[in-house]
Parts: structure tokens; sequence; C-alpha cells
């Protein structure tokens, strides 16, 4: 398993990846449908493409594989270059 398979596990699509450590990525339509249906409001467009870097990959206290994701900015005004975009335990 890798970093893109892991990202497609978890509902993401990579527009395009640099180096394995720097992705453009949107959700797939998938993962949009499943997120609309939890909630009509989550402060940005779930169609947008979003910049993201791989900040850290570690294990958890219970051995879990946890992949930090920093926003690099992106369409949506929401996320700002810094942000935690993401954290994807596995």
């Amino acid at each position: 398993m890798n970093i893109i398979d892991i990202l497609k596990e978890n509902g993401y699509e990579i527009v395009k990846q640099y180096n394995m450590k720097i992705f453009r990525l949107k959700f797939t339509p998938e993962e949009v449908e499943k997120r609309k249906a939890e909630s009509d409001n989550w402060g940005y467009d779930l169609e947008s493409c979003f910049n993201v870097k791989i900040r850290e990959v570690g294990f958890n206290g219970n051995g879990n594989l946890y992949i930090c994701l920093d926003c690099l900015g992106g369409d949506d005004p929401e996320f700002q270059a810094g942000d935690c975009f993401d954290v994807i335990e596995y």
C-alpha cells in the first residue's frame, strides 16, 4: 500500500503529484455525494481542487499509520497556506 492508494481509499482523486510529497487533490464524486449527505454546509466548495503537502507520516500510540496533510492553497479561499488540511489514519 502506498500514499496514492491511501489517498484514493480515503476519497481523494489525485489531479497532480510532485515527488510523492506535494499533491493537487479533489474529492471523488462518491466522496462529494457522501459529504453532501452528511451536511449541506462544509464551509468550502467540495468540488474544489486543493494543493497539499505531506507534513508528517508516522504511527500513533495504537500502532496505526497516520498522514498529516498541510494546505498549500488552492481553488477555495477557505483554506490558507499552512492550515492542516486533513489527517488520515490508516
